[in-house]
């Protein structure tokens, strides 16, 4: 498969280029980025030639048959559309769009011109997240009706201050940005949908969006989920730049689930149920190959496998979205219709 990237900033340079041109079953062929330095420094570094600042040149490469668009969310609606036209099959970084509205736009268009649209929830395709998937549908802790997703960190700083400023406006903060993999999480761990969701937030460094949320969740199948989701975790601390608190805890009627992030990049997996206690550590690091190498079967196949869809993109984005709505109307509760 030969696959194109639109967007080439922090999470393509580490994530999707590297996983692209080093796969077996793809070829990665061309790139597209405004920064003209940044263009010639990954295709250099992974041997790409075909490099464009505008996408549409990108696009209008006849033996592309997909591509990755890591862009700015602001512009995914555009040139997935764009790219949906061009006969090309699309995995979209998350947010899928900004808007419900032109997210629901964009699965219909990728419906009718008969091409897949993936969404990049990574977590989906790692080994620890599998596992815990795997132990709530053999039923290990019974009926799930509790769920806890915590992800409180120092932002992406890291990066450098322009990336964070862009994500806390445009981006529209943690629980827009980085919140939809765990709202993602919640409804694929509960199987079922939202229903109402009210949240409370806090405004730490002036930024028009939280810089902590809090939301508060009801499933229509009556479980209840708590997403918490900070930049602003020991962002002042200068010796733990990147310190963070990042853990699931799942009740059910049968037993827990716990799944965290341990010192030295390993997750722990802990089940507790009526038949005892069992307690798995395994490695942790971005899924982006494994991610590709379902991607390329699901266009063998024609429909995604263990992928998150366009339907999945935009459910967590409504969810974030009405996690925001509630913060700035007082933590009033918002309902969802799932139909």
């Amino acid at each position: 498969m030969r696959f194109g990237v639109i967007g080439c900033g922090t999470v393509s340079g580490y994530g999707h280029i590297p996983a692209l041109a080093e796969h077996p079953n793809i070829s990665l062929v061309a790139l597209s980025d405004l920064n003209e330095d940044r263009l010639r420094e990954l295709g250099a570094k992974h041997g790409v030639t075909r490099l464009y600042t505008d996408y549409r040149e990108l696009l209008n490469q006849e033996d592309i048959d997909a591509v990755t668009i890591a862009t700015p969310v602001s512009s995914h609606f555009e040139i997935a559309m764009a790219a949906l036209a061009a006969g090309k099959h699309v995995f979209c970084e998350k947010p899928i769009t900004n808007t419900v509205e032109s997210g629901w736009e964009l699965v219909k268009a990728a419906e009718e011109a008969k091409l897949l649209l993936a969404v990049n929830f990574e977590l989906r395709a790692d080994t620890a997240h599998r596992m815990l998937k795997q132990a709530l549908e053999a039923g290990e802790i019974g009926k799930v009706h509790f769920l806890r997703l915590v992800y409180n960190w120092s932002g992406p700083r890291w990066a450098g201050m322009e990336r964070h400023r862009l994500l806390m406006t445009e981006g529209k903060g943690p629980i827009f940005d980085c919140g939809v993999h765990f709202f993602d999480l919640a409804r694929w761990f509960s199987q079922s949908e939202y229903s109402q969701i009210m949240a409370s937030g806090v405004f730490v460094e002036g930024y028009p969006y939280p810089d902590h949320v809090v939301a508060t969740c009801m499933l229509e199948n009556g479980a209840l989920a708590v997403i918490d989701e900070s930049w602003v975790f020991g962002h002042t601390v200068s010796s733990r730049e990147r310190y963070h608190i990042n853990r699931i805890d799942i009740e059910g009627d049968n037993g827990t689930a716990l799944l965290e992030h341990l010192p030295g990049g390993k997750l722990r997996l802990v089940v507790q149920s009526s038949k005892g206690v069992r307690q798995e550590e395994v490695g942790y690091q971005k899924a982006f190959a494994e991610m590709y190498s379902l991607f390329v079967a699901s266009v063998a196949q024609g429909r995604l496998i263990d992928l998150a869809g366009g339907i999945d993109g935009v459910r967590a984005i409504e969810a974030a979205g009405a996690a925001l709505n509630s913060v700035a109307e007082g933590g009033a509760r918002q309902r969802i219709d799932s139909r």
